[in-house]
Protein backbone atom coordinates (compact mmCIF):
# COMPACT_ATOMS: atom_id res chain seq x y z
CA UNK A 1 0.00 0.00 0.00
CA UNK A 2 1.25 3.71 -0.60
CA UNK A 3 0.10 4.91 3.29
CA UNK A 4 0.57 2.45 5.96
CA UNK A 5 -2.23 3.66 7.99
CA UNK A 6 -5.57 2.56 9.84
CA UNK A 7 -8.67 2.36 7.48
CA UNK A 8 -11.49 4.64 8.74
CA UNK A 9 -14.88 3.51 7.13
CA UNK A 10 -17.81 5.84 7.35
CA UNK A 11 -20.77 3.79 6.95
CA UNK A 12 -22.68 5.23 3.69
CA UNK A 13 -20.54 7.71 2.97
CA UNK A 14 -16.86 7.43 2.22
CA UNK A 15 -13.63 5.18 3.03
CA UNK A 16 -9.90 7.13 3.59
CA UNK A 17 -7.13 5.69 5.40
CA UNK A 18 -4.54 3.40 4.12
CA UNK A 19 -5.32 0.39 2.06
CA UNK A 20 -3.35 -2.19 4.36
CA UNK A 21 -2.17 -4.79 1.83
CA UNK A 22 0.70 -6.52 2.15
CA UNK A 23 3.01 -9.49 1.53
CA UNK A 24 3.12 -10.98 -2.01
CA UNK A 25 2.85 -14.53 -3.51
CA UNK A 26 5.96 -17.16 -4.62
CA UNK A 27 4.50 -19.63 -7.30
CA UNK A 28 6.44 -22.66 -9.43
CA UNK A 29 4.63 -24.25 -11.82
CA UNK A 30 5.56 -27.88 -14.28
CA UNK A 31 3.44 -28.43 -17.14
CA UNK A 32 3.50 -31.08 -19.71
CA UNK A 33 1.41 -31.05 -22.53
CA UNK A 34 1.24 -34.00 -25.51
CA UNK A 35 -1.01 -34.68 -28.41
CA UNK A 36 -0.63 -37.35 -31.07
CA UNK A 37 -2.71 -37.58 -34.21
CA UNK A 38 -2.65 -40.81 -36.60
CA UNK A 39 -5.07 -41.19 -39.31
CA UNK A 40 -5.69 -44.27 -41.16
CA UNK A 41 -8.95 -44.00 -43.51
CA UNK A 42 -12.16 -42.50 -42.52
CA UNK A 43 -10.72 -42.04 -39.43
CA UNK A 44 -8.78 -39.41 -37.75
CA UNK A 45 -7.49 -40.00 -33.97
CA UNK A 46 -6.04 -37.77 -31.66
CA UNK A 47 -4.97 -38.54 -28.32
CA UNK A 48 -3.12 -36.61 -25.84
CA UNK A 49 -2.45 -35.98 -21.98
CA UNK A 50 -1.85 -32.78 -20.20
CA UNK A 51 -0.58 -32.32 -16.54
CA UNK A 52 -0.24 -28.87 -14.67
CA UNK A 53 1.74 -28.71 -10.92
CA UNK A 54 1.90 -25.72 -9.06
CA UNK A 55 3.55 -24.99 -5.59
CA UNK A 56 2.63 -22.04 -3.71
CA UNK A 57 3.70 -19.88 -0.65
CA UNK A 58 1.83 -16.66 0.38
CA UNK A 59 1.89 -14.23 2.80
CA UNK A 60 -0.91 -11.75 1.48
CA UNK A 61 -2.03 -9.94 4.88
CA UNK A 62 -4.65 -6.99 5.48
CA UNK A 63 -6.07 -5.12 8.09
CA UNK A 64 -3.10 -5.25 9.93
CA UNK A 65 -3.13 -1.68 11.51
CA UNK A 66 -7.06 -2.05 11.91
CA UNK A 67 -10.09 -0.26 10.62
CA UNK A 68 -12.54 2.33 12.74
CA UNK A 69 -15.72 1.74 11.91
CA UNK A 70 -18.41 5.11 12.56
CA UNK A 71 -21.89 5.41 12.10
CA UNK A 72 -22.13 8.72 10.47
CA UNK A 73 -20.50 11.95 9.42
CA UNK A 74 -21.01 13.48 12.82
CA UNK A 75 -19.34 10.52 14.96
CA UNK A 76 -16.20 10.72 12.63
CA UNK A 77 -16.31 14.86 13.70
CA UNK A 78 -16.79 14.19 16.86
CA UNK A 79 -14.19 11.30 17.04
CA UNK A 80 -16.17 8.51 18.50
CA UNK A 81 -16.09 5.17 16.45
CA UNK A 82 -18.09 2.34 16.94
CA UNK A 83 -15.74 0.03 16.55
CA UNK A 84 -12.30 -1.38 15.67
CA UNK A 85 -11.35 -4.39 14.18
CA UNK A 86 -7.85 -5.88 13.21
CA UNK A 87 -6.60 -8.75 12.21
CA UNK A 88 -3.89 -10.49 13.94
CA UNK A 89 -2.00 -13.84 13.60
CA UNK A 90 0.30 -16.23 10.90
CA UNK A 91 -0.70 -14.88 7.05
CA UNK A 92 1.98 -18.09 5.75
CA UNK A 93 0.13 -20.58 3.89
CA UNK A 94 1.85 -23.08 1.12
CA UNK A 95 0.15 -25.54 -0.65
CA UNK A 96 0.68 -27.91 -3.86
CA UNK A 97 -1.95 -28.91 -6.87
CA UNK A 98 -2.18 -30.93 -9.10
CA UNK A 99 -4.18 -30.98 -12.25
CA UNK A 100 -4.45 -33.98 -14.76
CA UNK A 101 -6.08 -34.98 -17.96
CA UNK A 102 -5.96 -37.68 -20.90
CA UNK A 103 -8.02 -37.60 -23.62
CA UNK A 104 -8.91 -39.86 -26.97
CA UNK A 105 -11.13 -38.97 -29.67
CA UNK A 106 -12.22 -40.02 -33.21
CA UNK A 107 -13.36 -37.73 -36.12
CA UNK A 108 -14.98 -40.34 -38.35
CA UNK A 109 -15.91 -39.26 -41.90
CA UNK A 110 -18.86 -41.01 -42.78
CA UNK A 111 -19.35 -39.24 -46.25
CA UNK A 112 -18.06 -36.21 -47.54
CA UNK A 113 -20.83 -34.25 -46.22
CA UNK A 114 -20.87 -35.92 -42.78
CA UNK A 115 -18.57 -36.22 -39.56
CA UNK A 116 -19.20 -37.80 -36.48
CA UNK A 117 -16.98 -36.94 -33.56
CA UNK A 118 -16.59 -39.13 -30.62
CA UNK A 119 -14.30 -38.87 -27.58
CA UNK A 120 -14.27 -38.97 -24.06
CA UNK A 121 -11.91 -37.14 -21.59
CA UNK A 122 -10.56 -37.93 -17.89
CA UNK A 123 -9.90 -35.35 -15.39
CA UNK A 124 -8.45 -35.16 -12.03
CA UNK A 125 -7.18 -32.79 -8.94
CA UNK A 126 -5.69 -33.88 -5.82
CA UNK A 127 -7.40 -31.28 -4.07
CA UNK A 128 -11.07 -33.09 -4.75
CA UNK A 129 -11.36 -36.46 -3.21
CA UNK A 130 -13.63 -37.95 -5.94
CA UNK A 131 -11.93 -39.54 -9.27
CA UNK A 132 -14.83 -40.40 -11.33
CA UNK A 133 -14.16 -37.68 -13.60
CA UNK A 134 -15.39 -39.50 -17.13
CA UNK A 135 -16.28 -36.91 -19.49
CA UNK A 136 -17.39 -38.84 -23.24
CA UNK A 137 -18.60 -36.15 -25.72
CA UNK A 138 -20.12 -36.67 -29.03
CA UNK A 139 -20.71 -34.70 -31.70
CA UNK A 140 -22.14 -34.23 -35.47
CA UNK A 141 -21.70 -31.99 -38.42
CA UNK A 142 -23.82 -32.42 -41.49
CA UNK A 143 -23.81 -30.65 -44.49
CA UNK A 144 -27.52 -32.28 -45.84
CA UNK A 145 -27.23 -30.71 -49.38
CA UNK A 146 -25.06 -30.29 -52.42
CA UNK A 147 -24.51 -26.87 -52.91
CA UNK A 148 -23.08 -27.56 -49.37
CA UNK A 149 -24.19 -24.20 -48.00
CA UNK A 150 -26.09 -25.59 -45.08
CA UNK A 151 -24.54 -26.97 -42.35
CA UNK A 152 -26.24 -28.35 -39.48
CA UNK A 153 -24.06 -29.27 -35.66
CA UNK A 154 -25.13 -31.21 -32.93
CA UNK A 155 -23.14 -32.00 -29.93
CA UNK A 156 -23.78 -33.83 -26.48
CA UNK A 157 -21.21 -34.23 -23.73
CA UNK A 158 -20.16 -33.80 -20.39
CA UNK A 159 -17.61 -31.41 -19.03
CA UNK A 160 -15.63 -31.09 -15.54
CA UNK A 161 -14.04 -27.67 -14.42
CA UNK A 162 -11.20 -27.72 -11.68
CA UNK A 163 -11.92 -26.26 -7.95
CA UNK A 164 -11.00 -22.80 -7.64
CA UNK A 165 -7.72 -22.57 -5.30
CA UNK A 166 -9.17 -19.33 -4.11
CA UNK A 167 -11.73 -21.28 -2.69
CA UNK A 168 -9.37 -23.85 -1.15
CA UNK A 169 -7.00 -21.21 0.10
CA UNK A 170 -9.81 -19.54 2.03
CA UNK A 171 -10.14 -22.86 4.25
CA UNK A 172 -6.41 -22.77 5.06
CA UNK A 173 -6.22 -18.95 5.84
CA UNK A 174 -9.56 -19.38 7.59
CA UNK A 175 -9.14 -22.08 9.68
CA UNK A 176 -10.05 -20.51 13.21
CA UNK A 177 -6.54 -20.47 14.55
CA UNK A 178 -3.93 -19.42 11.99
CA UNK A 179 -5.15 -15.50 11.84
CA UNK A 180 -7.65 -13.51 14.14
CA UNK A 181 -9.77 -10.62 14.75
CA UNK A 182 -9.18 -8.26 17.53
CA UNK A 183 -12.20 -6.51 18.27
CA UNK A 184 -12.56 -3.46 20.41
CA UNK A 185 -16.51 -1.70 21.08
CA UNK A 186 -16.58 2.02 21.00
CA UNK A 187 -12.41 2.66 21.16
CA UNK A 188 -10.59 5.71 21.77
CA UNK A 189 -9.53 7.61 18.68
CA UNK A 190 -7.34 8.18 17.18
CA UNK A 191 -5.70 5.24 19.77
CA UNK A 192 -7.70 2.26 20.65
CA UNK A 193 -5.80 1.11 23.57
CA UNK A 194 -5.08 -2.53 24.03
CA UNK A 195 -8.33 -3.44 25.80
CA UNK A 196 -10.08 -5.35 23.17
CA UNK A 197 -11.37 -8.59 23.05
CA UNK A 198 -10.65 -11.43 20.60
CA UNK A 199 -13.69 -13.00 20.13
CA UNK A 200 -14.54 -16.59 18.62
CA UNK A 201 -13.73 -16.15 14.95
CA UNK A 202 -15.52 -18.24 11.96
CA UNK A 203 -13.92 -21.02 10.21
CA UNK A 204 -14.20 -22.33 6.40
CA UNK A 205 -14.15 -25.91 5.29
CA UNK A 206 -13.80 -28.39 2.58
CA UNK A 207 -16.55 -30.83 2.58
CA UNK A 208 -14.92 -33.95 2.68
CA UNK A 209 -16.52 -35.67 -0.17
CA UNK A 210 -16.43 -33.10 -2.70
CA UNK A 211 -16.71 -33.72 -6.12
CA UNK A 212 -15.23 -31.69 -9.34
CA UNK A 213 -18.15 -29.50 -10.94
CA UNK A 214 -19.05 -31.07 -14.31
CA UNK A 215 -21.40 -29.22 -17.09
CA UNK A 216 -24.03 -31.74 -18.91
CA UNK A 217 -24.44 -29.76 -22.21
CA UNK A 218 -26.82 -30.10 -25.65
CA UNK A 219 -26.31 -28.35 -28.30
CA UNK A 220 -27.80 -28.22 -31.80
CA UNK A 221 -27.03 -25.06 -34.69
CA UNK A 222 -27.58 -24.21 -38.03
CA UNK A 223 -24.93 -22.55 -40.11
CA UNK A 224 -26.31 -20.82 -43.81
CA UNK A 225 -24.72 -19.02 -46.47
CA UNK A 226 -27.24 -17.34 -48.13
CA UNK A 227 -24.90 -16.24 -50.73
CA UNK A 228 -21.48 -15.37 -51.28
CA UNK A 229 -21.28 -12.52 -49.31
CA UNK A 230 -24.25 -13.21 -46.23
CA UNK A 231 -23.80 -15.79 -44.09
CA UNK A 232 -26.54 -16.78 -40.95
CA UNK A 233 -26.61 -19.09 -38.36
CA UNK A 234 -28.32 -20.05 -34.50
CA UNK A 235 -27.45 -22.26 -32.32
CA UNK A 236 -29.46 -23.46 -28.95
CA UNK A 237 -27.78 -24.80 -26.01
CA UNK A 238 -29.23 -26.48 -23.00
CA UNK A 239 -26.53 -27.05 -19.58
CA UNK A 240 -26.96 -28.31 -15.98
CA UNK A 241 -24.32 -27.70 -13.99
CA UNK A 242 -23.93 -30.17 -11.26
CA UNK A 243 -21.74 -29.87 -8.10
CA UNK A 244 -21.31 -26.36 -7.42
CA UNK A 245 -20.20 -25.31 -4.19
CA UNK A 246 -22.32 -23.46 -1.59
CA UNK A 247 -22.18 -22.98 2.47
CA UNK A 248 -23.39 -24.73 4.97
CA UNK A 249 -23.14 -23.34 8.53
CA UNK A 250 -22.33 -26.16 11.16
CA UNK A 251 -22.48 -23.98 13.92
CA UNK A 252 -25.87 -22.06 13.81
CA UNK A 253 -27.25 -20.41 16.96
CA UNK A 254 -30.07 -22.98 18.60
CA UNK A 255 -31.67 -20.88 21.17
CA UNK A 256 -28.92 -17.96 20.67
CA UNK A 257 -26.12 -20.59 21.88
CA UNK A 258 -23.50 -21.99 19.43
CA UNK A 259 -23.04 -25.99 19.56
CA UNK A 260 -19.13 -25.07 19.67
CA UNK A 261 -18.34 -22.08 21.38
CA UNK A 262 -14.73 -22.00 20.12
CA UNK A 263 -16.02 -20.45 17.01
CA UNK A 264 -18.73 -18.36 15.34
CA UNK A 265 -20.24 -19.99 12.19
CA UNK A 266 -18.47 -22.97 11.10
CA UNK A 267 -19.09 -22.66 7.41
CA UNK A 268 -18.20 -26.03 4.82
CA UNK A 269 -18.57 -25.61 1.20
CA UNK A 270 -20.36 -28.76 -0.12
CA UNK A 271 -21.48 -29.76 -3.55
CA UNK A 272 -25.21 -30.09 -3.65
CA UNK A 273 -26.11 -26.86 -6.11
CA UNK A 274 -26.52 -26.22 -9.20
CA UNK A 275 -27.71 -24.13 -12.35
CA UNK A 276 -29.83 -24.50 -15.43
CA UNK A 277 -29.19 -22.94 -18.28
CA UNK A 278 -30.86 -22.11 -22.25
CA UNK A 279 -29.46 -20.18 -24.72
CA UNK A 280 -30.46 -19.26 -28.47
CA UNK A 281 -27.33 -17.69 -30.13
CA UNK A 282 -27.69 -16.30 -33.27
CA UNK A 283 -25.52 -14.35 -36.05
CA UNK A 284 -25.12 -12.59 -39.35
CA UNK A 285 -22.37 -11.77 -41.02
CA UNK A 286 -22.62 -9.27 -44.28
CA UNK A 287 -19.30 -8.52 -46.79
CA UNK A 288 -19.90 -5.66 -49.08
CA UNK A 289 -18.24 -7.06 -51.77
CA UNK A 290 -16.80 -10.74 -52.73
CA UNK A 291 -12.92 -10.09 -52.05
CA UNK A 292 -10.91 -10.54 -55.19
CA UNK A 293 -6.97 -9.77 -55.52
CA UNK A 294 -8.23 -6.64 -57.33
CA UNK A 295 -9.77 -4.97 -54.71
CA UNK A 296 -7.20 -5.93 -52.29
CA UNK A 297 -4.74 -4.19 -54.28
CA UNK A 298 -6.66 -0.93 -55.18
CA UNK A 299 -5.77 2.06 -52.86
CA UNK A 300 -9.48 3.14 -52.22
CA UNK A 301 -12.76 0.98 -52.78
CA UNK A 302 -15.98 1.82 -50.56
CA UNK A 303 -17.11 -2.24 -50.63
CA UNK A 304 -13.46 -2.93 -49.12
CA UNK A 305 -15.86 -4.01 -45.44
CA UNK A 306 -18.17 -6.19 -43.49
CA UNK A 307 -20.67 -5.75 -40.90
CA UNK A 308 -21.19 -8.61 -38.38
CA UNK A 309 -23.92 -8.35 -35.99
CA UNK A 310 -25.21 -11.54 -33.17
CA UNK A 311 -28.27 -11.29 -30.83
CA UNK A 312 -28.43 -13.59 -27.71
CA UNK A 313 -31.53 -14.87 -25.55
CA UNK A 314 -30.82 -16.67 -22.48
CA UNK A 315 -31.64 -17.73 -18.87
CA UNK A 316 -29.83 -18.70 -16.11
CA UNK A 317 -31.10 -19.90 -12.99
CA UNK A 318 -29.25 -21.15 -10.11
CA UNK A 319 -29.56 -21.57 -6.13
CA UNK A 320 -25.83 -20.87 -5.27
CA UNK A 321 -23.92 -17.67 -4.42
CA UNK A 322 -20.40 -18.84 -4.07
CA UNK A 323 -18.98 -21.53 -1.92
CA UNK A 324 -19.27 -19.96 1.52
CA UNK A 325 -22.66 -18.15 1.12
CA UNK A 326 -25.13 -20.03 3.32
CA UNK A 327 -28.74 -20.14 1.79
CA UNK A 328 -30.74 -17.79 3.37
CA UNK A 329 -33.56 -20.54 3.61
CA UNK A 330 -31.43 -23.30 5.33
CA UNK A 331 -31.44 -25.19 1.72
CA UNK A 332 -30.64 -24.80 -1.72
CA UNK A 333 -34.22 -26.20 -2.42
CA UNK A 334 -35.70 -22.78 -1.38
CA UNK A 335 -32.54 -20.62 -3.34
CA UNK A 336 -33.82 -21.06 -6.98
CA UNK A 337 -33.78 -17.67 -8.84
CA UNK A 338 -32.09 -15.43 -11.76
CA UNK A 339 -28.33 -16.55 -11.88
CA UNK A 340 -25.83 -13.44 -10.78
CA UNK A 341 -24.90 -13.31 -14.19
CA UNK A 342 -28.71 -13.84 -15.87
CA UNK A 343 -28.47 -11.62 -18.73
CA UNK A 344 -31.70 -11.96 -20.90
CA UNK A 345 -30.75 -9.71 -23.75
CA UNK A 346 -27.19 -9.38 -25.28
CA UNK A 347 -26.64 -7.66 -29.08
CA UNK A 348 -23.83 -6.65 -30.47
CA UNK A 349 -23.30 -5.05 -34.00
CA UNK A 350 -20.06 -4.59 -35.39
CA UNK A 351 -18.95 -2.66 -38.79
CA UNK A 352 -15.03 -2.94 -40.31
CA UNK A 353 -13.54 -1.28 -43.28
CA UNK A 354 -10.49 -1.17 -45.06
CA UNK A 355 -11.55 1.29 -47.81
CA UNK A 356 -8.67 3.01 -47.58
CA UNK A 357 -5.47 0.35 -48.39
CA UNK A 358 -3.22 -0.06 -45.47
CA UNK A 359 -6.08 1.30 -43.30
CA UNK A 360 -8.46 -0.60 -40.98
CA UNK A 361 -11.46 1.02 -39.35
CA UNK A 362 -14.35 -0.55 -37.17
CA UNK A 363 -17.07 0.80 -35.15
CA UNK A 364 -19.04 -1.60 -32.36
CA UNK A 365 -22.15 -1.43 -30.45
CA UNK A 366 -23.15 -3.48 -27.60
CA UNK A 367 -26.16 -3.93 -25.21
CA UNK A 368 -27.19 -5.87 -22.51
CA UNK A 369 -30.12 -5.91 -20.44
CA UNK A 370 -29.71 -5.64 -16.76
CA UNK A 371 -28.44 -7.74 -14.49
CA UNK A 372 -30.29 -9.30 -11.00
CA UNK A 373 -29.54 -8.32 -7.88
CA UNK A 374 -30.93 -9.55 -4.39
CA UNK A 375 -33.27 -7.56 -2.00
CA UNK A 376 -32.39 -7.97 1.63
CA UNK A 377 -33.67 -6.58 4.77
CA UNK A 378 -30.42 -5.44 6.38
CA UNK A 379 -30.84 -7.12 9.63
CA UNK A 380 -30.06 -10.32 10.96
CA UNK A 381 -32.73 -11.75 12.83
CA UNK A 382 -31.89 -15.76 13.72
CA UNK A 383 -28.82 -14.30 15.25
CA UNK A 384 -26.26 -15.54 12.99
CA UNK A 385 -24.22 -13.16 12.41
CA UNK A 386 -25.04 -13.65 8.60
CA UNK A 387 -26.48 -10.93 7.29
CA UNK A 388 -28.72 -12.50 4.42
CA UNK A 389 -32.56 -12.33 5.51
CA UNK A 390 -34.82 -11.33 2.91
CA UNK A 391 -37.98 -10.03 3.14
CA UNK A 392 -41.14 -12.75 3.17
CA UNK A 393 -41.93 -14.15 0.29
CA UNK A 394 -38.80 -12.64 -1.58
CA UNK A 395 -36.38 -14.78 -3.51
CA UNK A 396 -32.96 -14.44 -4.80
CA UNK A 397 -32.38 -11.82 -7.20
CA UNK A 398 -35.69 -10.52 -7.86
CA UNK A 399 -34.52 -7.15 -8.62
CA UNK A 400 -33.10 -5.61 -11.74
CA UNK A 401 -30.55 -2.45 -12.33
CA UNK A 402 -30.52 -0.88 -15.39
CA UNK A 403 -29.57 -2.25 -18.73
CA UNK A 404 -26.19 -1.07 -20.31
CA UNK A 405 -24.94 -0.20 -23.91
CA UNK A 406 -21.71 1.63 -25.05
CA UNK A 407 -19.81 2.20 -28.43
CA UNK A 408 -16.19 2.00 -29.28
CA UNK A 409 -14.14 2.83 -32.26
CA UNK A 410 -10.86 1.58 -33.11
CA UNK A 411 -8.50 2.87 -36.34
CA UNK A 412 -5.17 1.47 -37.55
CA UNK A 413 -3.13 2.44 -40.26
CA UNK A 414 -0.07 0.74 -41.51
CA UNK A 415 2.87 2.60 -43.42
CA UNK A 416 5.39 -0.57 -45.39
CA UNK A 417 8.15 0.62 -46.70
CA UNK A 418 11.16 -1.25 -47.63
CA UNK A 419 11.86 -3.99 -49.92
CA UNK A 420 12.37 -7.71 -48.76
CA UNK A 421 15.32 -9.30 -50.58
CA UNK A 422 14.60 -12.28 -52.93
CA UNK A 423 16.81 -15.17 -53.56
CA UNK A 424 17.55 -15.38 -57.21
CA UNK A 425 15.60 -18.34 -59.13
CA UNK A 426 17.86 -21.51 -59.61
CA UNK A 427 20.50 -21.31 -62.78
CA UNK A 428 21.40 -17.81 -61.35
CA UNK A 429 20.50 -14.88 -62.77
CA UNK A 430 17.03 -12.64 -61.18
CA UNK A 431 16.93 -10.15 -63.27
CA UNK A 432 15.13 -10.49 -66.25
CA UNK A 433 11.13 -10.51 -66.65
CA UNK A 434 10.34 -6.54 -64.41
CA UNK A 435 9.64 -3.85 -66.34
CA UNK A 436 10.09 -0.50 -64.32
CA UNK A 437 7.88 2.56 -64.70
CA UNK A 438 8.99 6.21 -63.28
CA UNK A 439 6.31 8.79 -62.87
CA UNK A 440 7.97 11.66 -61.31
CA UNK A 441 9.29 10.47 -58.08
CA UNK A 442 6.90 7.44 -58.02
CA UNK A 443 8.07 4.06 -59.37
CA UNK A 444 5.72 1.55 -59.61
CA UNK A 445 7.72 -1.73 -60.51
CA UNK A 446 5.29 -4.62 -62.58
CA UNK A 447 6.62 -8.45 -61.51
CA UNK A 448 7.82 -10.42 -64.62
CA UNK A 449 7.33 -13.87 -65.11
CA UNK A 450 7.43 -16.71 -62.65
CA UNK A 451 10.95 -17.21 -61.51
CA UNK A 452 11.86 -13.91 -62.11
CA UNK A 453 13.90 -11.70 -59.06
CA UNK A 454 12.65 -9.23 -56.96
CA UNK A 455 9.50 -9.36 -54.13
CA UNK A 456 6.54 -7.18 -53.53
CA UNK A 457 6.52 -7.46 -49.68
CA UNK A 458 7.24 -4.59 -47.27
CA UNK A 459 10.40 -5.19 -45.90
CA UNK A 460 9.19 -2.98 -43.14
CA UNK A 461 6.01 -2.36 -41.36
CA UNK A 462 4.69 1.05 -39.27
CA UNK A 463 1.74 0.73 -37.44
CA UNK A 464 -0.25 3.31 -35.98
CA UNK A 465 -3.36 2.53 -33.87
CA UNK A 466 -6.11 4.66 -31.83
CA UNK A 467 -9.14 3.09 -29.77
CA UNK A 468 -11.84 4.05 -28.10
CA UNK A 469 -13.74 2.55 -25.48
CA UNK A 470 -16.91 3.54 -24.66
CA UNK A 471 -17.07 6.25 -27.48
CA UNK A 472 -20.17 8.44 -26.05
CA UNK A 473 -18.54 8.28 -22.39
CA UNK A 474 -22.15 6.46 -21.28
CA UNK A 475 -22.72 5.99 -17.71
CA UNK A 476 -23.36 2.27 -17.45
CA UNK A 477 -24.82 2.19 -13.47
CA UNK A 478 -23.51 -0.51 -11.25
CA UNK A 479 -23.31 -2.53 -7.92
CA UNK A 480 -26.89 -2.20 -7.02
CA UNK A 481 -27.75 -2.06 -3.43
CA UNK A 482 -30.37 -4.20 -1.94
CA UNK A 483 -30.24 -3.77 1.60
CA UNK A 484 -33.21 -2.16 2.66
CA UNK A 485 -31.75 -0.85 5.90
CA UNK A 486 -29.56 1.63 3.93
CA UNK A 487 -30.25 4.45 2.66
CA UNK A 488 -29.04 3.89 -0.65
CA UNK A 489 -31.37 1.41 -1.18
CA UNK A 490 -32.29 0.49 -4.85
CA UNK A 491 -29.75 2.78 -6.23
CA UNK A 492 -26.28 2.21 -8.40
CA UNK A 493 -23.27 2.35 -5.98
CA UNK A 494 -20.96 2.73 -9.12
CA UNK A 495 -20.17 2.76 -12.90
CA UNK A 496 -18.95 0.87 -15.92
CA UNK A 497 -15.75 2.00 -17.39
CA UNK A 498 -15.39 5.51 -18.54
CA UNK A 499 -14.40 6.33 -21.99
CA UNK A 500 -10.72 5.48 -22.32
CA UNK A 501 -8.78 6.05 -25.71
CA UNK A 502 -5.37 3.83 -26.36
CA UNK A 503 -2.96 5.44 -28.86
CA UNK A 504 -0.32 2.50 -29.93
CA UNK A 505 3.06 2.43 -32.37
CA UNK A 506 4.20 -0.46 -33.76
CA UNK A 507 7.33 -1.28 -35.72
CA UNK A 508 7.75 -4.67 -37.67
CA UNK A 509 10.66 -6.45 -39.45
Amino acid sequence: SEFELPTLRILDSRTSGGAQQRGGRSAKGLNFMSDLDYVRGIHSFRTGVDINASWVSTDEDSNYLGTYTFESIDTYVAGTPRSYTRRIGDPNISYDNVLSAVYVQDDIRVRKNLTISAGVRYEAQTQVSDYNNFAPRLGVNWAPFKSGRTTIRASAGIFYDWLSMGTYEQTLRGDGFRQQELNIINPSFPDPGSEGVIPTTNQYRMGGDNALVHTRRLSAGVQQTVTPRIRVGATYAWTHVLGLLRGENLNAPVDGVRPDDRFANVIRAIDDAESKNHTLSTNMSISLATPSPAMQQALWNWRRGSIFSSYTLATQRSNSDGAFSVPFTGSPEGEWGPANNDTRHRLNASFNTQALKNMNMSLSFNYNTASPYTIRTGFDDNADLIFNDRPAGVTRNTARGDAMWNTSANLSYSIPFGKRPAAAPPGGGGGGGATVIHSGEMVMRIAGPAGAGGSGAARYRINLSVGVQNLTNRVNHTGWNGNMASTFFGQSTSVGSPRKINLGVSFSF
